[in-house]
């Protein structure tokens, strides 16, 4: 195999292989709890008063999850089933 760094061995070439996906897997672990810690810190946020265009939130399964929208003070939210 050939890469930046020159001609390296079948079991070299594994080794660096396994090494960039260990970096992927933990790089995606930490953007996955990046997004929770965002997602909670948005369902905790108060909502702003005045007319504006708000997203409320509901928690579930422990994720922020868009749950109407006010206008105003005008909620418009699908029926829940």
């Amino acid at each position: 195999m050939c890469t930046r760094y020159g001609v390296v061995r079948a079991g070299e070439a594994a080794f660096l292989y396994l090494v960039q996906l260990q970096h992927l897997e933990q790089t995606e672990r930490w953007i996955d709890t990046e997004l929770t810690l965002l997602r909670e810190r948005a369902a905790r946020r108060p909502l702003p008063e005045g007319p504006a265009l708000i997203l409320s939130y509901l928690r579930e399964g422990g994720r922020a999850v868009a749950d109407s929208i006010h206008l105003g003070g005008c909620r418009m939210a699908a029926k829940h089933t």
